[in-house]
Protein backbone atom coordinates (compact mmCIF):
# COMPACT_ATOMS: atom_id res chain seq x y z
CA UNK A 1 0.00 0.00 0.00
CA UNK A 2 2.85 2.40 0.80
CA UNK A 3 4.31 1.74 -2.64
CA UNK A 4 1.09 2.89 -4.30
CA UNK A 5 0.92 6.02 -2.16
CA UNK A 6 4.57 6.83 -2.89
CA UNK A 7 4.00 6.30 -6.60
CA UNK A 8 0.99 8.64 -6.58
CA UNK A 9 2.84 11.28 -4.58
CA UNK A 10 5.80 11.29 -6.93
CA UNK A 11 3.85 11.06 -10.18
CA UNK A 12 0.61 12.96 -9.60
CA UNK A 13 1.57 15.66 -12.14
CA UNK A 14 2.07 13.07 -14.87
CA UNK A 15 -1.10 11.21 -13.91
CA UNK A 16 -3.21 14.38 -14.02
CA UNK A 17 -1.64 15.41 -17.33
CA UNK A 18 -2.43 12.00 -18.81
CA UNK A 19 -6.04 12.15 -17.62
CA UNK A 20 -6.40 15.65 -19.07
CA UNK A 21 -4.92 14.54 -22.39
CA UNK A 22 -7.22 11.54 -22.62
CA UNK A 23 -10.32 13.62 -21.82
CA UNK A 24 -9.28 16.32 -24.31
CA UNK A 25 -8.70 13.78 -27.05
CA UNK A 26 -11.96 12.00 -26.26
CA UNK A 27 -13.82 15.32 -26.40
CA UNK A 28 -12.48 16.02 -29.89
CA UNK A 29 -13.35 12.54 -31.12
CA UNK A 30 -16.84 12.70 -29.60
CA UNK A 31 -17.56 16.02 -31.29
CA UNK A 32 -16.53 14.59 -34.67
CA UNK A 33 -18.74 11.49 -34.49
CA UNK A 34 -22.39 11.83 -35.53
CA UNK A 35 -23.93 9.70 -32.76
CA UNK A 36 -24.91 10.98 -29.32
CA UNK A 37 -24.29 7.74 -27.42
CA UNK A 38 -20.61 8.57 -27.00
CA UNK A 39 -21.52 12.12 -25.93
CA UNK A 40 -23.51 10.68 -23.03
CA UNK A 41 -20.63 8.45 -21.94
CA UNK A 42 -18.15 11.33 -22.05
CA UNK A 43 -20.55 13.51 -20.03
CA UNK A 44 -20.69 10.83 -17.33
CA UNK A 45 -16.89 10.58 -17.23
CA UNK A 46 -16.51 14.35 -16.99
CA UNK A 47 -19.13 14.51 -14.22
CA UNK A 48 -17.23 11.88 -12.22
CA UNK A 49 -13.98 13.80 -12.65
CA UNK A 50 -15.73 17.04 -11.66
CA UNK A 51 -16.90 15.43 -8.41
CA UNK A 52 -13.27 14.73 -7.49
CA UNK A 53 -12.08 18.18 -8.51
CA UNK A 54 -10.81 20.39 -5.73
CA UNK A 55 -10.68 23.43 -8.00
CA UNK A 56 -14.36 23.66 -8.96
CA UNK A 57 -16.44 25.44 -6.38
CA UNK A 58 -20.22 25.05 -6.19
CA UNK A 59 -20.60 28.24 -8.26
CA UNK A 60 -18.23 26.86 -10.88
CA UNK A 61 -20.14 23.58 -11.01
CA UNK A 62 -23.44 25.46 -11.44
CA UNK A 63 -21.94 27.37 -14.39
CA UNK A 64 -20.74 24.10 -15.93
CA UNK A 65 -24.14 22.49 -15.46
CA UNK A 66 -25.97 25.49 -16.92
CA UNK A 67 -23.70 25.56 -19.97
CA UNK A 68 -24.83 22.07 -21.02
Amino acid sequence: MNEIINFLQHNYNNILAAIGGVVSTATIIVKITPTTKDDDILDKVINVLAKFSIINTKKDQEKIDNAK
